[in-house]
């Protein structure tokens, strides 16, 4: 699913809510028919919803193996740790091959791998990327997006927040666009790709 909108239109406030940053003054937020506003966040993460944040907020200091673990930190189960390192290796194979470089020596782009990689260590039922797009060069968007997609196929879903409104309709199957703070449009991506008006207000193509 894909979560549009312009800056400040609330979509980081959604995602900053789910993730229990946010306790929200009324309605509920129910994940496999359990209540879990106003849980802490660790206990939100522990029940399958894991956020990878826009900030790419890694240790600087430490590893880049270090930082994927950190990612596993509320996990015990240590031989299924070392298999979905692997896993996050064999999506992003330069993780690999920089697992001992200090994660801020790495580029911009192979940063956000670690934060999407550190994220999929904590083994989420739901993921929520808030603009995993922001800063980045082109041909890097596309790698990452391509990943994304593998990810989802993997059978993790997805909440994709973006900007980068092309390249989220590319892999969206179901899409949400939102404006000061209202939900104003939602449907099938295409079945929206085929609305004239949708189109040109939201899409802006």
């Amino acid at each position: 699913m894909a979560l549009l909108g312009a800056n400040g239109s609330g979509k980081s406030t959604i995602v900053n809510t789910i993730s229990g940053f946010i306790v929200p003054t009324k309605g509920n937020i129910r994940f496999y028919d359990r209540r879990i506003n106003g849980l802490p966040p660790e206990k939100i993460v522990k029940a399958g919803i894991t956020q990878v944040p826009q900030a790419k907020e890694l240790f600087p200091d430490l590893t880049v193996k270090d930082n994927l673990e950190l990612g596993a930190y509320l996990r015990k189960d240590k031989a299924d740790i070392r298999r979905d390192l692997e896993v996050v290796y064999q999506y992003f194979p330069v993780l690999r091959d920089k697992n001992r470089k200090l994660a801020g020596s790495l580029s911009g782009g192979e940063q956000q791998m670690v934060n999407i990689g550190r994220g999929l260590m904590s083994r989420p039922r739901l993921f929520l990327l808030d603009e995993p797009s922001c800063r980045l060069a082109p041909i890097i968007v596309k790698q990452i997006f391509d990943i994304i997609k593998k990810i989802n196929e993997s059978g993790i879903t997805i909440l994709l927040i973006e900007q980068n409104v092309r390249m989220a309709m590319l892999i969206a199957e179901y899409v949400y666009i939102i404006q000061n703070g209202m939900i104003v449009v939602s449907d099938r991506k295409e079945n929206l790709e085929k609305k004239d008006d949708v189109r040109r207000t939201y899409l802006g193509w």
